[in-house]
């Protein structure tokens, strides 16, 4: 299957969705084997907490550039995902670490966002949707990979 050129930025970015949405689903999943139920539902609400940071680093996105900014999110969450297999299980931990992905991710949103708008104002929803469904397929193969997960930890 051949991928169009000019398509690929988009095909980045979906698969970078594709693998967050992969990685947030370990996450959630390694949380909550811990049982703790306050832990647990502190991560559930924790996406909620990124918007102040956002409201504050925003700007940085704007002024860095947004395709640099774009490219410096994506790679730091990557790297924070790497050690995520060995890291202790306890729940403090892991809801505590998945913080500063979750500000990453919402911080590169930002910047894809405004790149679409800048530079593809003509394709802007059907490109939007088209990210929204690989994050929602990455949500789907991550919950369909948690007996996986488990079975290997």
């Amino acid at each position: 299957m051949r991928f169009p050129l000019h398509n690929a930025p988009l095909w980045a970015e979906a698969l970078s969705d594709v693998g967050a949405s992969i990685g947030f689903s370990a996450l959630a999943l390694e949380v909550a084997r811990t049982g703790e139920a306050l832990w647990v539902g502190f991560f559930a609400a924790l996406g909620y907490l990124t918007l102040g940071p956002l409201l504050f680093l925003s700007p940085w996105v704007e002024r860095q550039g947004l395709a640099r900014a774009l490219l410096e999110l994506r790679l730091a969450r990557g790297l924070l995902f790497l050690p995520l297999p060995f890291l202790p299980r306890e729940a403090a931990l892991l809801v505590f670490y998945a913080y500063p992905l979750m500000v990453l991710t919402d911080l590169a949103l930002v910047a894809w966002e405004g790149l679409l708008v800048r530079r593809g104002r003509g394709r802007l929803a059907e490109r939007s949707g088209k990210l929204y469904a690989a994050w929602e397929v990455g949500g789907l193969v991550g919950v369909g990979l948690g007996p996986a997960l488990f079975a290997l930890h």
